[in-house]
């Protein structure tokens, strides 16, 4: 994403979404998660992006084992 011309900022969002999204939201509704992360990083354009790829998914998305 640096080679993109993402700011470093910009970087560490995207990469705390896709950790809230992928890793510490099991036991939950992706949709609730969405919404969360979605009032959390209000105006924040590539997380908002982010969240759109996903409801707009046909195929859906395939979240990792819970860690217990």
């Amino acid at each position: 994403m640096q080679r993109r011309g993402f700011s470093p900022a910009s970087i560490a969002s995207i990469q705390r979404a896709f950790k809230s999204v992928f890793k510490e939201s099991q036991g939950k509704l992706l949709d609730t998660k969405l919404n969360e992360l979605q009032q959390k990083e209000k105006g924040n354009e590539e997380v908002n992006t982010f969240i759109k790829c996903i409801r707009s998914s046909k195929e859906g998305i395939m979240r990792g084992p819970s860690e217990e």
